[in-house]
């Protein structure tokens, strides 16, 4: 569909943030078997589809804009920030099921297909 790689935007290895899993939670409000099944890489990776239900700006990026310049990793201040914002992001795009981003992507891939029958070649725009 485009660029983005869910699989290619992960937590930054010296992440140390404590991540919930459903697994964890005593007083669930939905029943047992309702739950999806954990995934490993939980709020650790993007997925594909991602891109379509939120707001994806890169965490360097972020940092351009609110330092007014590109991160130094040699300053830990710095790498802190970065870990932090792209603990953010990831958590902002696990913010929805597997389920509901996977049914999203394909809609997606439909409308992509449908407009590329039309000559359409890219029906997002930047």
């Amino acid at each position: 569909m485009n660029s983005w790689h869910g699989s290619y935007y992960w937590c930054h290895l010296e992440d140390k943030y404590l991540i919930l899993l459903t697994q964890g939670l005593e007083d669930l409000l939905v029943d047992d078997e309702k739950m999806e099944e954990e995934d490993p890489l939980r709020c650790k990776e993007g997925r594909d589809g991602d891109q379509l239900l939120a707001p994806f700006v890169c965490d360097e990026c972020v940092f351009e804009d609110l330092e007014g310049r590109s991160p130094d990793w040699s300053k830990v201040e710095d790498e802190c920030n970065m870990i932090a914002l792209r603990r953010v992001i990831l958590d902002s795009l696990w913010a929805r099921e597997q389920s509901t981003v996977a049914a999203n992507r394909r809609e997606g891939e439909k409308y992509v297909a449908i407009h590329g029958s039309m000559g359409v070649k890219n029906p997002y725009h930047a």
